[in-house]
Parts: structure tokens; sequence; C-alpha cells
């Protein structure tokens, strides 16, 4: 078993100044972690697990920085409809 800690948060006002980005919100800025386990992937943050795909914990293991067309942000926006819908995992 791998399991990596990263900070998710929004990518810096200061970088790529015209690309959209979410608030720093809690919601937004929060540490998750990356896991690999037997060939298999995951995401865990703000309370919920995601099983991904072996790029996508690549991707966000690379760069946890959100912004529009990052992995950590689809990631987000998947973990904040399951919260919204008071689900625990992912059917």
């Amino acid at each position: 078993m791998n399991i990596q800690l990263i900070k998710i948060e929004p990518l810096s006002p200061s970088l790529a100044k015209g690309t959209p980005r979410p608030p720093a919100t809690p919601e937004n800025c929060y540490w998750a972690l990356a896991i690999e386990d037997g060939g298999k992937f995951y995401f865990w943050g703000r309370g919920i697990s995601l099983p991904i795909s072996e790029e996508d914990y690549v991707m966000v293991k690379a760069n946890p920085k959100l912004f529009l067309g990052s992995t950590s942000y689809y990631l987000n926006l998947r973990i904040s409809f399951l919260i919204q819908n008071n689900c625990d995992f992912e059917r």
C-alpha cells in the first residue's frame, strides 16, 4: 500500500491569470490522500473515498492545484456532489 498526503487548494492567483479557479474556501482547501493498494487507486478527501484510475492517481499527485481542467478540480467536484447528496461513496 502506498499513501501520499497532498494539499488540495486553488491555483495561486499570481499564476496563469486567465485560468478559471474556485475560491479559496474550506471546501476547496483541504488535506487529501492519494492511495495505491494492490494495483487499485483511490482519492480520499473531505471524508469521502473515491476509486480513481491510475492516470488520475498520478496526475493529482503531480499537480494538486484546483483550476478548471485539473484532475484535482474534477475529483473535488465529485466529492462535493457526493457530500451535497448525502452519499458516503460513489455508486
